[in-house]
């Protein structure tokens, strides 16, 4: 699939936001418009920090139907759990 999700809701850059900010300023900004019927997808992303972006990605998927949905990063940051 290509542009298989759309950003539904206007964000600022997650680089700009703090622990659990980044995950209220992605929550249900993406949507599938596609029936996945079971299909199994793999989320690509580039930095996983918080988890909040792929969370919100596979969940925007699994409402369309999608029966098994994968993350996939090239680097995992590590954060200060304290911090939220």
């Amino acid at each position: 699939y290509k542009n298989l999700l759309i950003k539904i809701k206007d964000t600022k850059s997650q680089v700009l936001c703090d622990g659990y900010i980044r995950w209220y300023n992605v929550k249900d900004a993406f949507e599938c418009r596609e029936n996945l019927k079971g299909e199994s997808i793999l989320i690509v992303d580039d930095v996983i920090t918080t988890g909040a972006t792929v969370y919100y990605c596979a969940k925007a998927l699994k409402e369309a139907g999608a029966g098994y949905v994968g993350a996939a990063s090239f680097a995992k940051t590590n954060i200060d759990k304290k911090a939220y």
